[in-house]
């Protein structure tokens, strides 16, 4: 049986918009994003009228504002379809922390125990290096390079700055992960 590994940033939770939730507060800008406006994985080289410094600047501005990462709004679909594959898988989250926060992953952990109270916390796997997990896994992530070097069976959750890189599957939406994943059952 397949292990199932899932993304948490921009797969499970709508970072996205917690991004420019966070980006509009800090910096009183009205900035709305897309995802067809994600033509990188970098969200903030995404945004308008910044050189590459003041982009990265304000990224990790944001990105240490206490409370961010355990308040990014969950993605749609998500709690049903987790729930369905933590049923009928052995069911990880595998997630990259942003180090130069260290309250990154006790935030994360509360926003998993937040939507996923029944998620054993043991299967919370905190790296940035996605590439060392057993190749008879399944990995649902959005991030190219993630996609590209994993080992196994690769799920795209697609957005336009991952239409080009070959994968074993693609989503949309949680609702369809659920009919992709009854074929490794």
């Amino acid at each position: 049986m397949y292990k199932i590994f899932l993304d948490m940033d921009s797969t499970l939770n709508e970072f996205t918009q917690g991004y420019v939730n966070y980006y509009n507060r800090v910096y009183h800008e009205k900035v709305i994003l897309t995802n067809e406006d994600l033509w990188q994985y970098e969200i903030s080289k995404c945004i308008p009228n910044l050189t590459a410094k003041e982009a990265e600047i304000r990224k990790k501005a944001i990105f240490k504002v206490p409370g961010y990462w355990k308040n990014i709004p969950i993605k749609e679909g998500a709690i049903t379809a987790v729930k369905w594959i933590y049923n009928n898988f052995d069911t990880y989250i595998l997630t990259a922390p942003w180090m130069d926060n260290l309250n990154c992953v006790q935030e994360k952990v509360e926003w998993i125990k937040k939507y996923f109270p029944y998620f054993d916390t043991s299967k919370i796997i905190f790296s940035a290096h996605k590439n060392v997990i057993h190749p008879q896994s399944i990995l649902i992530d959005d991030k190219p390079s993630n996609l590209e070097e994993f080992p196994g069976k690769t799920i795209a959750f697609d957005y336009p700055f991952n239409r080009n890189i070959k994968v074993d599957g693609r989503i949309t939406h949680w609702k369809e992960a659920n009919d992709v994943l009854k074929a490794y059952l």
